[in-house]
C-alpha cells in the first residue's frame, strides 16, 4: 500500500544513505524498521505486565491512619503534598 509520511530532511538522507549500503529500496528499510520497533514496543508493554507482583500482608492499618483523605493520608506519613 501506498502511502505519505512526513519525515525530516536529514533522515531522510540518512536512511537513503544506509539502503543503499545495504543495497535495499528505502521504503523496504522503512517497513522492517517499523516492523522491529512495533515488535520491541508490543514485548516490552507484555513484559511490563507480568513484572508487577502483588505483596500483601495480614492485618489492618494503623487507627490512627485516615484513608478517607489525601490530606490526611500525607500528614500521617509526615509529607507535605
Amino acid at each position: 500500500m501506498k502511502t505519505t509520511i512526513n519525515i525530516s530532511d536529514d533522515l531522510l538522507v540518512r536512511a537513503k544513505q544506509y539502503a543503499a549500503e545495504q543495497r535495499c529500496p528505502v521504503g523496504q528499510l522503512i517497513e522492517e524498521s517499523l516492523q522491529r520497533e512495533l515488535q520491541r514496543r508490543l514485548h516490552r508493554s507484555a513484559s511490563d505486565k507480568r513484572s508487577i507482583r502483588w505483596v500483601t500482608v495480614d492485618g489492618d492499618p494503623p487507627d490512627d491512619l485516615d484513608m478517607t483523605s489525601r490530606e490526611a493520608l500525607y500528614d500521617w506519613l509526615g509529607r507535605n503534598p
